[in-house]
């Protein structure tokens, strides 16, 4: 039956008891994840703000469940319509950083803020995400917008923590 002058396109399910991906993706289940993407359930698929379901499952941050992702072909450097991609959501996670990077995320992606994840990492006080972006060659000095950097985060928060770390980051490149 025609809906707005359009035809109706049956969608196909790809549901196993109710499931779908997203919500297995949720629930960090990636057995059901495996199953579902096996029944053709897309990995590339994303809501209507861009997200996609590599994003949703690197803010929840199962391990698991991203290489699954990752390894089925979702696309890991995909952005959304804020220009944020995976490796934007796992900002809080040094795991998922880690898988993140291991696979391939460009560490200084920009989202149309211009912020990067180390951006996003400095600001939430994230150490051990950001010496995983640092290690991985993320720019401590890459402006936003606005003209913020990671640095200059860290210094206006007056966080000497992580101040420090980048110095050493600037140190180990100073003796190459």
């Amino acid at each position: 039956m025609p809906q707005n002058g359009q035809p109706r396109v049956p969608v196909p399910d790809y549901s196993i008891d109710g499931y779908t991906l997203e919500e297995a993706i949720m629930q960090s289940n990636a057995v059901l994840a495996a199953q579902l993407i096996s029944r053709g359930a897309n990995v590339n698929e994303t809501d209507a703000r861009g997200k996609t379901l590599l994003m949703l499952a690197a803010s929840v941050g199962n391990e698991s469940v991203i290489k699954l992702l990752l390894q089925k072909g979702a696309k890991i450097n995909a952005a959304d319509h804020n220009g944020r991609t995976a490796l934007h959501r796992a900002y809080i996670d040094d795991i998922t950083t880690r898988t993140l990077v291991d696979h391939g995320a460009q560490v200084d992606k920009q989202d149309n803020d211009g912020k990067t994840a180390l951006h996003l990492a400095v600001d939430d006080d994230e150490r051990g995400v950001v010496h995983i972006l640092l290690q991985e060659g993320a720019d401590p000095d890459r402006k936003d917008r606005k003209g913020r950097t990671p640095r200059g985060l860290a210094k206006k928060y007056g966080n000497k923590k992580i101040l420090r770390l980048i110095e050493a980051f600037d140190d180990d490149d100073d003796d190459d």
